[in-house]
């Protein structure tokens, strides 16, 4: 069986379990949000119902990466974002092959962003060219524009009872992420 988890990356607490049901699941069974914008927005509502309004950011997987979904999770005070990849095709309204084409003879750490909105709220679609391929992610919260303060960084962290403060300004930032698969 697989399942599908949500945990805390920082505090490393597994807080929601879920067993996936398949296509052999009864039909007469209902299943609290399963009617809302789709098959992802109502599993992701699921899992992540104990943060409702806590005004949280969430990483996602790519399997995740349904704007409709992040949109819905916004709408119950949750700021999401998720990895953009091409499984069979793009997600919806992400024009991937149209970032791949911008960033062709772009330099690597070259950054861009695009902005959209859907039903009254704000998205992001980031992009930033790397090696061999742009890596982009679609966010429905943090900064909007792409400008010397998106490389900005400070964390904190405690690493054998010491408290460790990384903090200035990088040419590449790649993202603090955990994953709910």
């Amino acid at each position: 069986n697989k399942y599908h988890t949500t945990c805390c990356a920082l505090a490393g607490v597994l807080f929601a379990v879920r067993l996936v049901e398949g296509r052999d699941r009864p039909n007469k069974l209902s299943t609290e949000y399963d009617n809302v914008g789709g098959g992802a927005s109502g599993l992701l509502l699921r899992m992540m119902r104990s943060y409702f309004v806590t005004g949280r950011y969430v990483i996602l997987d790519s399997g995740f990466c349904v704007l409709k979904a992040l949109i819905v999770l916004q709408k119950h005070g949750l700021f999401v974002c998720a990895l953009i990849k091409k499984w069979r095709y793009w997600p919806t309204m992400v024009p991937g092959e149209a970032i791949r084409v911008h960033y062709k003879d772009k330099e690597v750490g070259a950054t861009n962003t695009i902005q959209g909105m859907l039903d009254c709220h704000p998205n992001t679609i980031w992009g930033m060219k790397e090696p061999d391929d742009v890596m982009s992610m679609m966010a429905t919260g943090g900064a909007f524009y792409d400008d010397e303060s998106c490389k900005l960084v400070s964390q904190t962290w405690t690493e054998m009872g010491i408290s460790i403060l990384l903090s200035g300004i990088f040419d590449i930032v790649m993202p603090l992420t955990a994953t709910a698969t």
